[in-house]
This record gives structure tokens, sequence and C-alpha cells, in this order.
């Protein structure tokens, strides 16, 4: 088996589908939790290399930006590929306890079936479920449901 590697202090994109065959995808500010499965099914490739993958897709979908910090960001032309995007909101940067995770930050409208993915990343989008509707998920720490790493500047 090969050995799953964090891509330590990278703003990596992940992606995961939902139980409506939505996509969304993550940034994990360097140190967020990165699902093992999806680190996996990377196969022989970093997550640097399906970074032009994702951003040579057209633009399908109009947004919803919920945090007007990211309205001017990559977020919003990622959503507009059709993508729920999520950001990593580590103990330093959440309000509470309860704020650490995944939080929604782009809606997309409509968003992105991944049916409409070509391989690889539709195998990658496929490799991690949320289990739940992305549409119903404002903020997401799946550590407890799902194996993952983490990079050194992680805090939670």
């Amino acid at each position: 088996m090969t050995e799953l590697i964090y891509p330590e202090g990278l703003d990596s994109m992940w992606l995961a589908s939902d139980q409506d065959g939505r996509v969304a995808l993550f940034t994990s500010a360097g140190c967020g939790p990165i699902p093992m499965s999806f680190l996996a099914a990377l196969k022989k490739k970093s997550v640097v290399d399906i970074e032009p993958l994702i951003w040579a897709m057209p633009v399908v979908s109009r947004v919803d930006s919920l945090e007007p910090a990211y309205s001017q960001l990559d977020s919003v032309s990622l959503g507009e590929r059709g993508f729920f995007v999520y950001d990593w909101i580590d103990f330093s940067n959440a309000a509470s306890f309860e704020d650490v995770g995944y939080q929604l930050v782009v809606v997309p409208d409509p968003p992105l079936d991944i049916e409409s993915l070509a391989d690889p990343l539709f195998a990658i989008a496929h490799a991690t479920s949320a289990g739940r509707s992305f549409e119903s998920l404002s903020r997401w720490d799946f550590r407890e449901s799902v194996e993952c790493l983490s990079g050194e500047g992680f805090r939670a």
C-alpha cells in the first residue's frame, strides 16, 4: 500500500460528493484535515495535479457567497464551475469550538452533478462521500466519521 502524505503547508483543494450526487470543493488552509479516501484516490497524482483540471472546467453556475469576505476570492470562481465551496476554519479563526470545521462559503446555482465529471475528477470526488446533502450542510467536521490526515499547523 502506498503511504499517504499530507500536503503540508499547501492550501490544497480536495473533492467530495454528497448523497444527491453533487460535488463540493474544500480548501484546507494548509493544515485542515483531508480524508484519506481522497488522498488514496489521487493514486500517483498530487493535490497540485488536480487543480489545473478544476480550473479548466467551464463556468456553468451562478453563485451565492455566504460570507462577504469570499466574494472577491477564488471561491466564487470555483462555485461558478458548479462546486459547493467549503473553507477550513480552525480554532484560531472560529468564534467557538462548535465553529471548527469546513464552513460552506459559496453555493452554486445550479450545482454540478458528479456524473458530469470526467476521470480522474469523477473517481476522486466519488471516493469521499458526505453521506448528507451539501445543500443542508453549512459546516462539516467529518473527523469522527472519516479517517483523515491533518497538517502540523492544525488546531482544534
